[in-house]
């Protein structure tokens, strides 16, 4: 399981709400939801739109997608 609070408080910064970043990358709240709890896995192409929507450079990745949760 990974820790995304890294990932959620660049979206509190950048001003994208849950609904805001699921419209844009086309997938459900509830699946996003899910994602962000441990319970299914995003897949490669919903990390990389949401590394362009939300400026994640291809060095900072692993921190906010792959940090493992302690």
């Amino acid at each position: 399981m990974f820790d995304y609070s890294k990932l959620l408080g660049l979206m509190t910064e950048k001003n994208f709400t849950q609904k805001k970043l699921c419209e844009m990358i086309h997938i459900s709240e509830n699946s996003f939801t899910n994602k962000i709890k441990g319970r299914s896995n995003f897949a490669s192409d919903e990390i990389v739109e949401i590394c362009n929507i939300l400026g994640i450079s291809t060095k900072s990745v692993g921190a906010y997608f792959f940090t493992p949760k302690v």
